[in-house]
């Protein structure tokens, strides 16, 4: 953790799957919202996260991170974000063009269609 700003969301990963102490700063920038993002990516966690997004806007910060302190196990995780590839890009236009259809009609027979 660097002694100039506050804990990274790094930080609070490693807080939760070391179990070295809950790091908790209420002048923290970093939301509730994106850890629980962040920790969906592990298929492993996705109980716990699942359980706590329906309440998650409506509990403060703090109880959040210490429900995910203490439920999520300890031990070592590889969690990857996943990005958009140049291929997830889609240009619309030429469905509209051919069907006669909004840009938004056009997204969703790509989504069906791939």
């Amino acid at each position: 953790m660097s002694k100039t700003e506050g804990p990274t969301i790094f930080d609070y990963m490693n807080s939760f799957f070391y179990k070295k102490g809950n790091i908790y700063n209420k002048d923290d920038k970093i939301s509730s919202y994106m850890l629980c993002m962040w920790l969906s990516h592990d298929e492993n966690l996705l109980p716990i996260i699942d359980k706590l997004n329906e309440l998650l806007y409506n509990i403060p910060d703090e109880q959040v991170y210490n429900f995910l302190y203490n439920k999520i196990p300890k031990g070592r995780r590889y969690i990857k974000w996943v990005k958009k590839t140049k291929d997830d890009k889609f240009d619309p236009s030429e469905l509209m063009e051919e069907y006669n259809i909004s840009s938004s009609e056009a997204k969703l027979y790509r989504r069906i269609i791939k």
